[in-house]
């Protein structure tokens, strides 16, 4: 989580607003209105597209877990 703060840091604001609510949903186990979808050759790991940015996440139990916060370009996924 604390790599995830520190890449919110250099987030525009209306960016780092709409990252938070995505966050927050995740939270409560809301994933309504989400674009999540599984990483290719992992079992728990997870991506939600939120605008330029791609949230990684780990999935505990019903819920996911915020992992890493990554601009997307042609390296995210590598």
């Amino acid at each position: 989580m604390d790599q995830i703060r520190k890449m919110l840091r250099r987030v525009s604001p209306k960016d780092r607003q709409r990252i938070k609510a995505v966050i927050g949903k995740l939270r409560i186990g809301d994933e309504t209105g989400l674009d999540i979808a599984p990483l290719r050759g992992y079992r728990d790991a997870f991506r939600v597209r939120v605008g330029g940015y791609r949230l990684i996440l780990r999935r505990e139990g019903r819920t996911y877990r915020p992992v890493a916060l990554l601009r997307r370009n042609e390296k995210t996924y590598n």
